[in-house]
């Protein structure tokens, strides 16, 4: 499934040009279509997300929490099986390294709560 969402170069560059061109006329949020406009360009984005900023987890229906809702490698444990104890730890056990996947992310990561 992850071909059918890539983007070819010449693709890229046509995007990046809308970005710039709705940034230009307010239809876009300047930073947020920069950082957009930097993954396209160099393939690679600022790390602003509200997950890393600790602004926001990922709860899902079955209870599984992720301290990242973008990557299954942030699971820190089960609400419903858990005490919020046991999964506080596990958050502050997440290593700062894991974080590097942000600099590729492809996600908004709710960047409006923090920029």
């Amino acid at each position: 499934m992850k071909d059918n969402f890539l983007l070819t170069a010449s693709e890229r560059a046509y995007v990046a040009d809308f970005f710039e061109e709705n940034i230009k006329d307010k239809t876009i949020n300047e930073k947020y279509g920069s950082l957009a406009i930097e993954l396209l360009r160099k393939g690679r984005r600022q790390p602003l997300c509200a997950f890393r900023a600790g602004k926001a987890i990922l709860i899902e229906p079955d209870g599984n929490v992720y301290l990242c809702g973008n990557y299954k490698e942030f699971f820190i444990g089960n609400a419903l099986k858990e005490k919020t104890e046991v999964i506080a730890k596990n958050a502050a056990g997440i290593k700062g390294s894991k974080w590097n996947k942000c600099f590729s992310c492809e996600s908004n990561c709710y960047i409006d709560e923090v920029l």
